[in-house]
């Protein structure tokens, strides 16, 4: 922003292309700063989440003093850190080791095991936190993209803008001021009666008409200059230039653009990305039907003194369930039906991509041909305003109707830029819908 602050306060003109533009732009947007921090917090969260079966470390410490009967105090100070370990199959590992710092003869040790053997065994279930918050990270990852790729089409679409309104008013002022020369000869032709008061009216119309079209285009290219401002940071001024745009992005063929979309279009990877959700809440909702039987091992060692050893061992099998099979049975019965309606909407989303993707292509092609035959108007009509400027000399033409067929000639040419415009908006859309970063393309890299 300070080189853009520099260029400001210059009096030089600058150039300035379609890729700084672009670049620029997505350094300015707030929007898709926000959604980079969002991304830092997600993975955050995500490493957070793997954590649960990492080891986890626990120290208590305790100290006091008794008083016995017979008036002796006994004093106590204990440590006992304690290890446990989860697994992503349900086990859950205790040890706790007690160290005495008064009475080092007294050191239990407690080990202690727990494994379910039907209900929480899937790995998959007690994964759940991982995976949802790996897929909020892809979601944000995604909306970044999205929000990139919108810049980029916006950019692209004022860019054009503004150099269409450059050229368009530069067109429009250069024309009147050839009329307003032409005027003075028109005037002359008047007074020595070469021509009539009629056609003299009718010139002057005609130059009040393309002073009120230069007004109107200097308007629309402050509009449009607002515009590029804002959303880009870079403080274009008059003088400045812009570059023709050159977007080189190779049209792929039908049917490798539908296989392209089906693969990346991010909006369905979203749509897909909610069907496994769905997929995952049934096996849960199954899961939490099962009986709840775990295994339990329990090992209690306490070394008394340096005579003896007093070591416990628990060993058991402890199973529990819930007879509420209406209300467990509708979870499923519901979650079931939310999944089967989302691989339906899946299915629907992708046959309207594929319906989409055929259509943009057609489309483009459709524009091509256009800009093809417009441009071949074009210069027939340019050939026609030649013809008819020997004539105006020759006095066989009037100057009302040779600048009729200039104002004809500059609006094909208007026309033929806007359709170029469309054309490179409508191939960007087309990559965007099948799931490509659109910045490559701007910077004319390989796809």
């Amino acid at each position: 922003m300070i080189v853009l602050l520099i260029l400001a306060l210059t009096s030089h003109s600058y150039s300035i292309d379609l890729e700084q533009s672009v670049l620029s732009a997505l350094d300015h947007s707030i929007d898709i700063k926000q959604q980079s921090s969002n991304i830092l917090f997600d993975q955050k969260a995500l490493a957070d989440a793997k954590k649960q079966f990492d080891p986890k470390y626990r120290i208590k410490a305790s100290a006091g003093k008794s008083e016995s009967s017979i008036r002796v105090w006994d004093k106590d100070a204990q440590l006992s850190p304690t290890i446990n370990l989860q697994t992503k199959y349900g086990t859950n590992l205790s040890v706790t080791q007690a160290y005495s710092y008064y009475n080092d003869e007294i050191k239990p040790l407690t080990f202690s095991l727990t494994q379910p053997l039907v209900r929480g065994l899937s790995s998959e279930i007690n994964q759940l936190p991982i995976t949802e918050a790996r897929d909020n990270l892809i979601k944000s990852e995604i909306n970044e993209q999205n929000l990139n790729n919108q810049v980029i089409i916006q950019v692209v679409e004022a860019y054009l803008k503004l150099r269409s309104a450059i050229e368009q008013n530069e067109m429009e002022r250069l024309q009147f001021e050839e009329h307003q020369t032409e005027m003075a000869s028109q005037i002359q032709k008047f007074e020595s009666g070469k021509i009539s008061q009629e056609d003299l009216t009718q010139d002057r119309i005609q130059s009040d008409q393309l002073q009120l079209h230069a007004k109107k285009g200097e308007l629309e290219k402050a509009q449009a200059t607002k515009a590029f401002i804002q959303l880009t940071g870079i403080y274009f001024q008059d003088g400045d230039t812009l570059e023709h745009p050159a977007i080189t992005w190779e049209l792929p063929g039908v049917t490798d653009a539908i296989e392209q979309s089906f693969k990346n279009n991010r909006e369905l990877i979203l749509d897909d990305m909610n069907v496994q959700s769905n997929s995952r809440k049934i096996k849960q909702a199954e899961d939490n039907l099962l009986p709840d039987l775990s295994f339990n091992f329990l090992h209690k060692s306490d070394l008394h003194g340096r005579h003896y050893n007093v070591t416990k061992n628990e060993i058991s099998v402890d199973l529990s369930y819930e007879f509420n099979f209406g209300e467990k049975n509708h979870d499923l019965e519901k979650v079931t039906q939310d999944y089967q309606y989302s691989q339906l909407q899946h299915i629907n989303k992708m046959e309207n991509l594929a319906s989409d993707i055929d259509y943009q292509i057609a489309a483009i092609e459709n524009l091509t041909e256009q800009i093809r035959i417009s441009q071949s108007g074009i210069d027939h009509e340019a050939e026609l305003v030649k013809g008819n400027e020997i004539s105006y000399q020759h006095g066989k033409e009037s100057l009302s109707d040779l600048h009729k067929s200039k104002h004809q000639l500059l609006k094909k040419q208007s026309d033929l830029f806007k359709q170029s415009s469309e054309l490179a908006l409508s191939k960007l859309r087309l990559a965007d819908n099948m799931g490509m970063d659109l910045l490559p393309i701007i910077l004319g890299e390989n796809i």
